[in-house]
This record gives structure tokens, C-alpha cells and sequence, in this order.
């Protein structure tokens, strides 16, 4: 629970630093499911991803600290071999399981919780990375059009699941078959509720929905990772969004890398910007290190492995104040 509530201190001050700073903003929390409460050591635990669960049924979850049970690690998994869009975890859901397995439109569904509520009358942007599974271990096999997010005032449960409507306000209209590189499904649609959630899957019908089947020639099942949820007023930032862990300004300007990490991080600028200073805060919004720049053109070293495991924010700003970049860094032990 004291890690739930310093997770949402978290996101609040990071939120409103941003805004602040002028950079976009993604109402999504824990957009590529970094964060976590429990390690997953088993299937069908979307809920260990702080602000997800599952809006129908059993979807899962994967994250390379699972070194317990590699059936659920990144970037090996039951799943197949999928390296993590951006940072080392992702889920998953089942988009399509034909009646032979479930029954006729049954789905799972991804429910994440936002930010903030969006607001009526306002238009959003919503992009997501995607790539479907073949694996004979569990059998999935096949392609489906039409994966897609929609939006709710309300949670949803396996018992009281997300209605399947054939009218999300996004989705992909072609068949996602790219089993080896991420495909980004991207739309935009204007709000007509103050939504509070996003939900990830397959809103059409069987009828309505056209399948590809990538091994076999059998039965379909159809099973996609999921990872990089954005949901944002700004167009370009949702097209090009890249996980929040490297959420830099001008990614032109700085670059982070590895990250994550046990705690050595290099910076990387080519500004031409003089005497930057970067600050790093930890989730409670205290400042932990603060260090000018030896050069504004090249690598500078960051340490923070002296601090414990877990998320920081940093800032880099001029000696002035301007603000130059922002982002997230991930100590590891």
C-alpha cells in the first residue's frame, strides 16, 4: 500500500513538472509496465502492472525480473522471444480465441487507469505498440485486423466485462503480422465522456473480425504483446512516443543510456547549449543529485548507484533555468 501511494505522489509531481516545463504530457500510468508491485512468476497477472488489470478474462503479464519461472521473463517467455519495445516488460492479451477454445467473441481485455480524466469536447491522441505471438506452446498461431482501444468512466471485471461494440474509437483497420518488429497502432477521436480509463484489445466481433493464420491452417488463436501506451492532446508526442523511462524533451538534444541500470548512467548531449546542470529527484520529489554538465557537446556519467532500486526523475536545465530536456531513469540491483 506505501508503495502504491509513493508511486502516486510519483506520477502527480512528475506530471506537473512536465506540464510545467512545457513537454508533452501522456495520461497513461506506467505507460510500458516497468513498474510493479509483485514480480510475475505466473500466468494471467496483468494486475501486478501498477495501474492495470484486466477488463475480461486472463491476460498477462511479463517483465525480465521473472528469473523464477522464465515463462513469464522478457525477453523469452511462453509467448515466444519478444525483446520489449522499450524498456523490459510488456503484456499481453488474447485478441481473438475461436468458440473451440472459449466460445464465440470471447476477448481479453487490458484496462489501464489515467492520470486524469479527460475532458469533454477536447480531441486525443492514442498510440500503442503491438506484436502478435507464434508459439506452440500455447498455441497461438494467427492475425487479426482491427486491434484497438476504447475508453471508460468505469472499470471493468471478468464478470462484468467490457462490452464488445464493433466501434472503438481506435483501432487498426489491417491485420498486424509483424511478429519480429513492434507494430504502432495509432488514431485520434474526441471525447464525449470524462473517461478514466483506456482498454486494450479487440472491440469486433468474430463476424466482423478477418483473421491470418501465421502457423497451422487449423484454429486461430490470435495473442499480442502490448506495450507503449500513450493517450495525449498532442499529436506528434503520441506518433513518436517512445517509453517514459527516456521521456526526453528534444530527443534530438539528450539521450540516456542503459537504461535501465544498476546505476551508471551516460548522458548524451549535442545542444549547443553551455553550463547545463542536471537534477535528479526521487519519487517523494526530493532532490537527490544535482551535477553540472562537464561538456555540452558529448557524454557526461551520472552515479546513482548508491541509491536504492527503483524510478527518478531528472531535469536538465541551463544555467539560466531554461528547461533543455526531461525524463525517467531506472536503477536496477
Amino acid at each position: 500500500m506505501i508503495i502504491r501511494k509513493l508511486l502516486f505522489v510519483f506520477f502527480i509531481f512528475s506530471c506537473s513538472f512536465l506540464t510545467s516545463a512545457n513537454a508533452q504530457t501522456n495520461l497513461v500510468q506506467n505507460p510500458s509496465f516497468e513498474i510493479f508491485d509483485t514480480c510475475p512468476h505466473l500466468q494471467w497477472k496483468i494486475r501486478y502492472a501498477v495501474g492495470w488489470n484486466s477488463f475480461n478474462d486472463t491476460p498477462d503479464y511479463f517483465n525480465s525480473c521473472d528469473t523464477i519461472n522464465p515463462q513469464f521473463s522478457v525477453p523469452y517467455n511462453w509467448g515466444g522471444y519478444q525483446q520489449a519495445a522499450s524498456g523490459s516488460a510488456y503484456s499481453a492479451f488474447g485478441a481473438y480465441l475461436s468458440h473451440i477454445f472459449k466460445g464465440t467473441n470471447h476477448r481479453e481485455f487490458i484496462g489501464g487507469t489515467l492520470l486524469s480524466s479527460l475532458v469533454k469536447g477536447v480531441e486525443y491522441f492514442v498510440s500503442f505498440e503491438v506484436a502478435p505471438s507464434v508459439s506452440k506452446q500455447i498455441f497461438t498461431n494467427c492475425a487479426i485486423d482491427h486491434i484497438g482501444a476504447t475508453f471508460s468512466t468505469k472499470p471493468f471485471t471478468s464478470n462484468h466485462p467490457a462490452p464488445i461494440t464493433n466501434n472503438p474509437q481506435v483501432y487498426e483497420k489491417n491485420i498486424i503480422t509483424d511478429t519480429t518488429t513492434w507494430t504502432r497502432v495509432f488514431g485520434s477521436f474526441i471525447a464525449d465522456s470524462a473517461y478514466n480509463y483506456v482498454i486494450i484489445g479487440n472491440f469486433f466481433d468474430d463476424a466482423h473480425t478477418d483473421t491470418l493464420m501465421l502457423q497451422g491452417n487449423d484454429t486461430c488463436f490470435a495473442y499480442y504483446y502490448l506495450d507503449d501506451v500513450c493517450v495525449s492532446t498532442d499529436s506528434s508526442y503520441a506518433l513518436n512516443y517512445v517509453l517514459g523511462i527516456d521521456e526526453v524533451n528534444d530527443r534530438e538534444i539528450m539521450s540516456v543510456f542503459p537504461n535501465p541500470s544498476s546505476g551508471m548512467f551516460k548522458f548524451q548531449s549535442e545542444t549547443n547549449k553551455k553550463r547545463l546542470v542536471i537534477d535528479v529527484y526521487n519519487v517523494l520529489g526530493e532532490e537527490i543529485y544535482s551535477q553540472a554538465l562537464r561538456q555540452t557537446q558529448g557524454d557526461n556519467n551520472i552515479d546513482l548507484s548508491n541509491q536504492p532500486a527503483g524510478i527518478y526523475l531528472y531535469k536538465v536545465l541551463t544555467e539560466k533555468g531554461e528547461f533543455v530536456a526531461s525524463g525517467k531513469l531506472v536503477v536496477q540491483k
